[in-house]
C-alpha cells in the first residue's frame, strides 16, 4: 500500500514538472515566432440594431413601402488599422483607427443611405501561447467614437461622439513575417445627437446614435 502511495507521489511530480516544462518550451517558441512590433491593416462586419435611428428611418417610408421591404439598418462593414505592440508572450497593447458604414439601398426605389462611424482605440490583450504558432488571446479596450447620419426629409446631418468600450477573443497564428488575428469583439456605443435639425418635420428627429453590437473580423500583421 505504502509503496504504491509513494509510486503515486512520484507520478504526480514527474507530471507536474514535464507539463510546465512544455508549457516553457511553448512560450519560447512563441516569443521566436512573434514580433514585438507589427503592424497591419483589417477587415470585418458587424451587426447592431441602432433603435433610435430605425424608428426615425421607419417613420419617414411610413406607407411609402409595403411591410416586406427591408428598410432597417442591422449590419456594418469596417476598415481598421493596428498597430501591435508585444511587451511579453502574455501582454500586447494594440493602438487602432477603424472605419465602420452600414450602407442601405431600399430595393424598388431610389433611396439609399448610409450611417457612418470612425473610431480610433486603444486596447489590451492578455496571451495564452498554445503552440509554437499559435497564441489564444482575450481583452478589451477603450475607443472615442464620431458618429452620423444624413437626415432623409431635410438637409441636416445627425451626428454624435462619445467614449466607448469593447471586449474582443480570437487567435493570433503566426506564419513567418505575418501573422494573421481572426476575433470576435463587442462593442458598447451610444452617442446624444448633438444638434437638431431646424426645418419643420412630421418625424420625430433622431435623439441617440448607437453603434452597440458585435462583429466578426480579421487582421494581417506584417
Amino acid at each position: 500500500m505504502k509503496k504504491s502511495f509513494v509510486i503515486f507521489i512520484v507520478f504526480i511530480v514527474l507530471t507536474g514538472k514535464l507539463s510546465a516544462t512544455d508549457h516553457h518550451f511553448l512560450v519560447l517558441e512563441s516569443e521566436k515566432t512573434a514580433k514585438l512590433f507589427s503592424f497591419g491593416p483589417g477587415i470585418g462586419i458587424g451587426f447592431f440594431y441602432p433603435k433610435d435611428l430605425n424608428t426615425y428611418i421607419q417613420d419617414y417610408f411610413n406607407d411609402k413601402y409595403s411591410k416586406t421591404v427591408n428598410i432597417d439598418i442591422y449590419e456594418y462593414f469596417l476598415i481598421n488599422a493596428t498597430a501591435s505592440f508585444l511587451f511579453s508572450p502574455y501582454t500586447e497593447l494594440q493602438v487602432e483607427t477603424e472605419y465602420a458604414v452600414a450602407p442601405k439601398v431600399v430595393l424598388g426605389g431610389d433611396i439609399s443611405y448610409a450611417y457612418h462611424r470612425f473610431s480610433p482605440a486603444i486596447k489590451f490583450n492578455g496571451l495564452i501561447p498554445l503552440g509554437k504558432r499559435i497564441s489564444y488571446f482575450i481583452g478589451g479596450g477603450i475607443s472615442y467614437n464620431l458618429l452620423s447620419f444624413k437626415a432623409l426629409d431635410q438637409d441636416f446631418t445627425y451626428k454624435g461622439q462619445t467614449p466607448g468600450f469593447s471586449l474582443q477573443t480570437g487567435v493570433r497564428l503566426h506564419f513567418g513575417k505575418i501573422s494573421l488575428e481572426p476575433a470576435i469583439n463587442f462593442n458598447f456605443i451610444k452617442a446624444d445627437v448633438e444638434d437638431s435639425p431646424t426645418g419643420s418635420s412630421t418625424i420625430t428627429p433622431v435623439k441617440e446614435l448607437s453603434y452597440t453590437g458585435g462583429q466578426l473580423g480579421c487582421k494581417i500583421f506584417f
